[in-house]
């Protein structure tokens, strides 16, 4: 008998036995792959999402803040806006965001951050943007 022979014999007993032992091993480590690589992707996007939707909002209060809020400031002498003309600028600021993200946007929004709505996410992110256009750059 010779060495291929032996092999040739041998082969149908070692090859299942090679596989169980790999696929004990390697399936594992497949499948911890793969799992870091959609998670990882699904955090890029959801980061994308949420960077375009604070662009969004961010260009919104600027547009408010050069047509709603600059209009009303010079037509006051003190130039400042009461309480109820704040609250119509943000109004009005969540209703052109939402506008610019769009229903799609909203729903991708609303997923990738794990929210029913994304109301909050909007208004703090105007806060956030009416702050920082009163600080300057």
């Amino acid at each position: 008998m010779e060495w291929n022979d032996v092999v040739y014999d041998l082969l149908p007993i070692v090859w299942p036995v090679l596989l169980l032992v790999a696929g004990r091993y390697l399936l594992p480590k497949l499948k911890e792959f793969l799992e870091e690589k959609i998670n990882g992707e699904k955090h890029g996007y959801a980061e994308a999402v949420a960077i375009r939707a604070t662009d969004a909002v961010y260009t919104v209060v600027s547009e408010i803040g050069q047509t709603y809020v600059d209009a009303i400031k010079e037509g006051k002498a003190d130039g400042k806006l009461d309480a109820s003309e704040k609250q119509e600028a943000k109004r009005r600021a969540e209703v052109r965001a939402r506008e610019l993200i769009g229903p799609k946007g909203i729903a991708v929004l609303a997923e990738v951050l794990g929210i029913g709505g994304v109301g909050k996410f909007i208004g703090s992110k105007i806060e956030a943007a009416v702050k920082d256009s009163k600080v300057g750059p």
